[in-house]
């Protein structure tokens, strides 16, 4: 049986003194709490974007399910997906999936994004202006790009990590056909792939141009192919 006891947070203020949370209320000192996540679907958020467009949402849970959805994200934000394999947004051929224009960290996580059509850049993702994104154990897979980066598009300062995920089967007639980086910033993947993606001119798999610092950790790029 777990007893309360083990529930108390021990803060230690500039005198030395432990007191515990409910002492810290009692002085009158309030405690942060983290706001509950915002699900997807629900009648208050029925999709991705009716709660990114709700700035008190800073976790948003997107239960298993497919979201054909082209979303713009402006703020600082964690999207959770149930697991890549069940949780699924699809641009629906009609746009970048996921379009990050934010001033803040943005995570994405568990989820696939799929079926995005840019006529610009970034058929699945597409990033600019110092923003920030962790992708984490998710898929970027069957998107294409007219412009560079099919799969992600990261350039002006942007900050791009992945970890444990997987860009596969996506295309540009430019350049980068999984992900294209330009322009300072930074590309961090650790312990993903990258494969048979293409690109109608340079770059398969990855492009990485103009200043941007790129850092692989245990990430494959296979299967890859220009010109194609």
């Amino acid at each position: 049986m777990r007893h309360h006891a083990f529930l108390i947070r021990w803060t230690r203020l500039t005198w030395g003194i432990l007191v515990s949370a409910c002492a810290l209320a009692a002085l009158g000192t309030s405690v942060a709490q983290a706001s509950p996540p915002c699900h997807v679907p629900s009648t208050a958020y029925p999709t991705i974007q009716s709660a990114i467009n709700d700035d008190t949402c800073d976790t948003i849970n997107v239960a298993a399910g497919t979201y054909t959805e082209n979303v713009f994200i402006r703020r600082s934000v964690t999207i959770r997906g149930a697991d890549e394999a069940t949780t699924i947004v699809d641009g629906g051929g009609n746009g970048t999936v996921f379009e990050i224009f934010a001033t803040g960290g943005v995570t994405i996580k568990n989820v696939t994004i799929r079926n995005g059509a840019s006529g610009g850049t970034g058929g699945g993702i597409d990033m600019c202006c110092t923003a920030s994104l962790t992708l984490l154990n998710s898929t970027v897979s069957g998107n294409h790009a007219n412009g560079e980066g099919g799969g992600i598009f990261v350039c002006c300062g942007s900050s791009l990590t992945i970890q444990n995920s997987t860009i596969s089967d996506n295309h540009t007639d430019s350049e980068g056909g999984g992900i294209f980086g330009c322009c300072g910033g930074s590309l961090t993947l650790q312990n993903s792939t990258v494969s048979d993606n293409s690109a109608g001119t340079t770059g398969g798999g990855i492009v990485a141009i103009a200043g941007i610092e790129v850092s692989l950790t245990r990430t494959e790029v296979v299967n890859n192919t220009p010109n194609n």
